[in-house]
């Protein structure tokens, strides 16, 4: 009977959402361009994933992803703190959660460019999305989606 209670106990936890390994931060802070829709868009697609956003318009983007410790190499048009961790770019929600489950000791994630068919971009995905890890200005591969 032990086996059974447990797993059945701890599925109920998941099923009323009381417990969940891909719950995101309430809320987070977008840093970008005030003339960027993308970045706009990307906003509301993080609010439709139950993520209250903070938009900042007109800051120095620069300075921003130097704080954050965003390589070049994965520098997207906008910068996301959420939690502990910066996203920069477009990354879907998939991985942010593996992030948030996973919580690795880096900076954060990344999709470079403003790739067609992620969150917040018109048209179809073309290829697979590369998501980067980022710390102290360096990037290693994350996930591929």
């Amino acid at each position: 009977m032990k086996r059974i209670l447990a797993p059945l106990l701890a599925c109920s936890f998941l099923a009323t959402g009381t417990v969940s390994a891909n719950d995101l931060p309430a809320e987070a802070t977008l840093y970008k361009d005030p003339r960027c829709d993308c970045c706009t868009a990307y906003a509301h697609y993080l609010e439709t994933q139950g993520v209250k956003i903070t938009i900042v318009d007109d800051v120095a983007l620069d300075s921003i992803k130097k704080q954050a410790g965003v390589p070049k190499s994965v520098a997207s048009c906008h910068t996301l703190k959420l939690g502990k961790y910066w996203i920069e770019g477009h990354v879907p929600k998939k991985a942010i959660a593996t992030l948030f489950s996973k919580q690795p000791d880096i900076d954060g994630i990344g999709l470079a460019d403003m790739p067609k068919g992620s969150p917040g971009m018109p048209g179809a995905q073309k290829m697979p999305f590369e998501i980067y890890e980022f710390n102290n200005n360096n990037d290693h591969s994350f996930m591929t989606l």
